[in-house]
């Protein structure tokens, strides 16, 4: 089963077979080793997946690039950044490293807070929320 890649993927994969694989020893492969040393059929090839080691047991160690060239059903795209990731439960919206982001963003600051009158009566309502969120508009 061959799966096509474009060249920035294929770097990519490279980087993870020389990092995670531990059939690939210094550029050949120990599963086609019958004596003779074999270059890794992954490392030359460039335009598609050739080795079912990787797909089944490097290759979902990043789960990105594994999302990106399987096309998996599940996959999402990043609301912020656009990327496909896999999500982790059904209702995630953004990537890990986006979401860090985004939750910084929707945290109400904590002198917008003293500021509303409601508060100071401990009554913290979605009006107040609401106010404090809103852009004003400058007349």
């Amino acid at each position: 089963m061959a799966v096509k890649i474009n060249l920035q993927q294929s770097r990519k994969i490279n980087a993870l077979i020389r990092r995670l694989c531990c059939n690939c020893v210094n550029g050949n492969c120990l599963l086609l080793d019958d004596g003779e040393e074999h270059n890794c059929v992954q490392l030359v090839s460039k335009h598609g997946v050739y080795c079912n080691y990787l797909l089944s047991s490097v290759f979902p160690a990043d789960k990105e690039l594994f999302a990106e060239v399987m096309r998996i059903r599940n996959e999402k795209h990043c609301r912020i950044c656009g990327k496909a990731f896999v999500p982790k439960s059904k209702n995630q919206r953004y990537r890990t490293e986006c979401a860090k982001v985004q939750k910084h963003k929707k945290q109400p600051s904590d002198n917008a807070k003293s500021e509303c009158l409601c508060h100071a009566f401990k009554e913290w309502n979605a009006t107040c929320y609401k106010a404090i969120n809103e852009p004003s508009t400058g007349k």
